[in-house]
């Protein structure tokens, strides 16, 4: 089983004013689909798209954007891939899921907003599954379970045990969190301890731009945003990650 990892397109972003969506199309198109279909050439088929969410740079994204991302979808479905989307904090969770029954009747996945019934979305694929983790905050687990913890890894790891996971089953992680270990320093209390994903087959990271393995590990990995969304990132390394 073949999978492609990406997230943060930011899609209906702008930079310092600059429309830049020709350059998120160019990235999404002919660079992340171009491998896709030249794997797809060589290898045979590639079985899914996993997007770790920030689809949309703003919670009410224009037209455009969302015309983009139909674009990418129907790509992607048109290969013969199954897609697996979870929301990012620039993401509005009800609006990126409000056809997901539709969506589901074509092999795309998305998270449904977070909650105490249903905190992950999981799917079963082939011999794994694949958990769907919105990104959520400490006020937001707090609040869910009645509880007062203190730190996002507690947090994600209550999260976990109310949703039972991981199981018996080999299971894939897509999230959208800042954990310990990346480049960008952003505090104790809003980053989740890498041991906290120790038990899933993979976890697929999205939040960081810069694509990275966290802490060495091959499991643990951000693929970044397709291209620079600032002036800062223009170094950084924009890929798609084969899973």
């Amino acid at each position: 089983m073949r999978l492609m990892h990406i997230s943060d397109l930011h899609l209906g972003t702008s930079l310092y004013d600059t429309d830049i969506t020709a350059d998120i199309e160019h990235a999404l198109f002919s660079e992340i689909l171009g491998r896709i279909y030249r794997e797809v050439s060589a290898q045979g088929r590639i079985d899914g798209l996993i997007i770790a969410g920030d689809v949309f740079d703003k919670a009410q994204p224009p037209a455009y954007a969302e015309e983009i991302y139909g674009r990418l979808l129907t790509a992607a479905v048109d290969l013969g891939m199954k897609v697996f989307v979870c929301s990012g904090n620039h993401d509005d969770p009800l609006r990126l899921a409000a056809n997901e029954k539709l969506m589901s009747r074509l092999d795309i996945f998305i998270n449904r907003p977070f909650s105490a019934e249903e905190p992950l979305r999981v799917e079963k694929f082939g011999d794994i599954d694949i958990a769907l983790l919105p990104n959520v905050t400490l006020s937001d687990v707090n609040a869910a379970y009645g509880e007062e913890l203190l730190t996002m890894t507690d947090a994600i790891k209550k999260v976990f045990e109310k949703a039972g996971l991981p199981g018996k089953r080999r299971c894939l992680l897509v999230a959208h969190q800042a954990v310990a270990g990346h480049d960008r320093v952003i505090g104790k209390q809003a980053t989740v301890d890498a041991d906290a994903f120790s038990g899933f087959a993979y976890t697929a990271l999205g939040h960081i731009h810069k694509a990275q393995r966290i802490g060495g590990r091959e499991n643990l990995h951000y693929s970044g945003s397709p291209l620079p969304m600032s002036f800062s990132e223009t170094n950084y390394r924009h890929q798609v990650v084969a899973v």
